[in-house]
């Protein structure tokens, strides 16, 4: 089980046919990756980044999620609890624009990414927690959804968007 990760920009963009400032373009697992090594589920993250001598934790850091207090927990709380809540809102808020990368310098990290990804031949080697990360890696499904980012990111910087975010749903 996993949540779903959305890239978000603060202009429109036209990407295959639709216009919206949110898209999913890549696999549901590559979500569930993603929530999985965001929450420290599992460790296939780093045990790549090992593998591969790359960092990945760039692909993870755009994360609005980060700085809004769950509607779920906003909504049920009463008093005192509610004014901590709303005031812990306010100060994330401020810097909410921690969340926001240049799409410039994540996809040069990205290209870069999926050329060594592409290029490698260790990716036999890896021994990740569960099975099914084991299979997408190897199948060549991550690169593919990566593959799918890029070009999304890239149909956005020709949009006039110079930042954008996951949202986590």
């Amino acid at each position: 089980m996993g949540l779903d990760f959305a890239a978000v920009f603060k202009k429109p963009i036209n990407f295959e046919g639709h216009t919206n400032n949110e898209f999913t373009p890549f696999s549901r697992a590559l979500s569930n990756f993603f929530y999985a090594n965001y929450y420290g589920a599992d460790s296939t993250f780093d045990e790549l980044e090992e593998l591969l001598k790359i960092n990945l934790k760039f692909l993870i850091e755009p994360n609005l999620f980060d700085f809004r207090i769950d509607e779920m927990q906003m909504e049920f709380a009463v008093g005192s609890e509610k004014e901590k809540l709303v005031e812990k809102q306010k100060e994330l808020d401020q810097n909410s624009h921690k969340a926001w990368k240049d799409i410039n310098e994540y996809l040069t990290k990205l290209v870069d990414t999926i050329k060594t990804i592409s290029e490698s031949n260790k990716l036999a080697e890896l021994t990740p927690d569960r099975k099914e990360w084991h299979k997408y890696i190897q199948s060549g499904e991550f690169k593919d959804d990566l593959t799918r980012l890029k070009e999304l990111l890239q149909e956005a910087g020709k949009n006039e968007n110079e930042n954008f975010s996951f949202e986590i749903y």
